[in-house]
């Protein structure tokens, strides 16, 4: 049967933004559906799932098999880490199947509180590798969601490795950055992608000095010409994105993905042609999955694909699937009507018999054969269709007919029942804080490198190592230089340390860490931890490892559980609230431009040298320090060469906190230099040191919506 073969076969998981978009992947054959409750999901914006719905829609996917998964999934302040927790208990009584989060601290207490509860790692937590993987899994996650930037190599290379499930993107809109590394939005609008608000500002115009285009805003992936490879690749489940998109759209999307799966094939041109008219940005690309990231992975959404669209809204769609049933009616002449009921559901048998309540009355005439299959199978509303019916002793069926709907009414019952299962609720349980109280005024005021009181700490990143002055050198305690340029240094300072790369796939770890090692031989004490698998490598090497901005640090919990895996410091996010309290040194920004973007697309390469042949505009990359970004106002981002060609968007205007530093609550200052002068980098330690005003344009550490 179809049902034990989809058990050997990927997840296909689908997007519910709504409740009638949750019924309409269900009936196009979705084998797990995701969406969002109250203010803890990444897609705020979509319509979500009412109280009133949840109920009803959990149960309806408990009894047809298909699993439900919540998203939890953005970056969480403080107390809200114990609101979400609490969250997730309740909904995990009405029958959830697991959890996505990208916030470490609710990982942390959900283990801590409700190891019950299934989680998994959101792709908002840049899981990038296998290394990425266990420690993922020895935080209790049983899964992790790839980023949309894998190629096929690195996804088999991660599903042969990791000691929990992968699951990929194979549909849907697919931002520019790399997942989990965005703050674009966030810092041009107040309105934080890590928070669900995202503003899309990937889809606006820019330029690089040749005229203005759209060089951020990339076409939908459509993996559906993969199908085969994708079977073969190890993965566990196949997401569609989408939860922004209507029913009619889920539908049409999910019914294509579910053929493909199904007959193991890839799509025909008229199947891809399907998939277009139901959304599409100029077309589709697989550039990420084949490697082939050029420039024609970008695409705007046209008035023309606007037209063409056949998603239109307004398909009724609850009640389409149903599992099948093979039904036994059995009638003895002593003894009242038994009716048994066999459902169907994957690979899963669901047995359960009624019995009537009356013997058989010959004053009543028995009831047709025919007359009794018919009624049998009025499923009407319910989830269930009559495959097969076998009747045994008609010729005793001496009831009203009433009496034969009630039995098959009751079998439901039973059915429903047997599908629910059974799931013991969790009650409300201590919640152990990481920190339960935040320091006193006086010691959040100790260096914890000298030991004096009301000292802070100073640390800095240097984008360009050879952009390190005298001055730098002798103010700051740490400096730290992207790894692969610190590797080529002569003879380093003693305080200065690596910076890891923010993206490392799984064909690159072998190269990043033989540079971590030779910077330990070299006598590196440092390093700067972009993505939390670089951790376990940085303790054996005996760096001291502090957490970059990037972990998205914003509460206490999270502080706790990156000190328990290695982290001896961190900075903490710019978008965080307040300095969450933790029991390691915590920093924060004070001077630089914020990375807003971390992008696997070179722009530097495709766009700033697009009219170069490959050769020159590659050289183009090497030897231009830096390339400008400009928005329709003529506002320049700094873009800067990363770690095999990828590219780190860097803020219009730095952070200048140095005339606040009596309202930060932290340990140690953190600067960040990009594309200053060494005169100007000079400057901006005199004038922090002092706390006098910057002198330019500036922004401030906020906490956007």
């Amino acid at each position: 049967m179809t049902e034990d073969r989809n058990a050997r076969l990927p997840e296909l998981l689908a997007p519910a933004g709504s409740a009638e978009a949750l019924y309409a992947a269900v009936s196009a054959g979705a084998d797990a559906v995701y969406f969002g409750v109250g203010a803890f999901n990444a897609r705020m914006n979509a319509k979500n799932l009412a109280e009133g719905e949840l109920a009803e829609a959990t149960a309806y996917c408990r009894r047809l098999g298909v699993k439900t998964y919540v998203t939890l999934n953005t970056q969480l302040y403080g107390g809200e880490v114990y609101a979400a927790a609490e969250t997730a208990r309740g909904l995990y009584n009405l029958g959830v199947d697991a959890f996505i989060t990208a916030d470490i601290g609710l990982a942390r207490v959900l283990r801590s509180a409700y190891p019950e509860i299934e989680i998994h790692a959101s792709t908002q937590m840049t899981g990038q590798n296998e290394m990425s993987a266990q420690v993922l899994s020895e935080m209790g996650f049983s899964r992790m969601v790839a980023p949309r930037e894998l190629s096929l190599a690195d996804i088999k290379a991660l599903c042969e490795k990791s000691p929990i499930e992968t699951e990929i993107f194979i549909h849907g809109a697919l931002c520019v950055s790399a997942s989990g590394q965005c703050l674009f939005s966030s810092v041009i609008g107040g309105r934080s992608g890590n928070r669900g608000q995202c503003a899309q500002p990937c889809r606006l115009p820019y330029s690089c000095g040749k005229g203005q285009g759209y060089p951020l805003s990339l076409k939908d992936l459509c993996l559906a010409s993969h199908m085969e490879e994708i079977i073969s690749s190890g993965v566990a489940s196949l997401k569609i994105e989408g939860r922004m998109k209507s029913a009619d759209y889920v539908h049409g999307v999910v019914k294509i993905y579910r053929r493909l799966l199904d007959e193991g094939r890839n799509a025909t041109a008229d199947e891809l042609e399907a998939l277009a008219r139901l959304f599409s940005r100029s077309g589709f690309t697989d550039g990420y999955f084949t490697g082939k990231i050029d420039s024609s992975m970008l695409g705007v959404r046209t008035e023309d694909d606007k037209r063409a669209s056949t998603a239109q809204g307004g398909g009724k769609y609850i009640g389409e699937r149903r599992l099948p049933l093979l039904i036994r009616a059995e009638f003895y002449a002593d003894r009242p009507p038994l009716l048994h009921g066999t459902a169907y559901r994957g690979g899963e048998e669901i047995c359960v018999s009624a019995t009537g309540e009356s013997l058989p009355d010959t004053d009543y005439p028995a009831i047709p054969q025919s007359r009794i299959e018919e009624n049998l199978t009025k499923f009407g509303a319910t989830i269930y269709r009559a495959q097969k019916t076998e009747i045994t002793g008609a010729e005793n069926a001496h009831f009203p007919l009433s009496e034969i709907n009630a039995l098959r009414r009751a079998l439901c019952g039973r059915l429903d029942a047997a599908a629910l299962g059974e799931r013991e609720p969790l009650e409300k349980r201590d919640m152990p804080k990481a920190v339960s109280e935040p320091k006193t005024a006086p010691e959040r005021k100790i260096n914890f490198v000298s030991g004096k009181a009301d000292a802070h700490g100073k640390t800095a990143y240097f984008v360009y190592a050879d952009s390190i002055t005298e001055a730098a050198k002798a103010y700051f305690e740490r400096i730290y230089v992207p790894l692969m340029q610190y590797v080529k240094l002569k003879s380093p300072a003693e305080n200065i340390g690596v910076a890891f790369p923010p993206v490392v796939f799984s064909h690159e770890c072998a190269e990043v860490i033989a540079a971590a090692e030779k910077a330990a031989e070299m006598g590196c004490r440092y390093a700067l931890i972009t993505n939390l698998w670089q951790t376990s490598t940085a303790k054996r090497l005996g760096f001291e490892a502090c957490g970059d901005l990037r972990l998205g640090i914003c509460n206490g919990e999270s502080a706790a559980e990156t000190a328990d895996i290695g982290l001896e410091r961190f900075i903490v996010s710019s978008e965080a609230r307040k300095s969450p309290a933790a029991v390691i040194p915590r920093g924060q920004i004070i001077y630089g431009a914020l990375p807003v973007m971390t992008l696997e697309k070179c722009a530097i390469r495709e766009i700033c040298g697009a009219k170069l042949p490959p050769i020159s505009a590659c050289r183009y990359c090497d030897t231009h320090r830096f390339s400008y970004l400009c928005d329709r106002l003529g506002v320049k981002f700094p873009i800067v060469r990363e770690y095999k060609h990828r590219n780190v968007i860097f803020n219009s205007v730095p952070v200048y906190m140095g005339d606040k530093k009596s309202g930060m609550d932290c340990e140690f200052y953190h600067y960040i230099f990009t594309n200053e002068s060494c005169a100007e980098i000079d400057r901006i330690i005199g004038i922090t040191e002092k706390g006098k005003n910057y002198g330019g344009k500036f922004c401030r550490l906020s906490s956007p919506k």
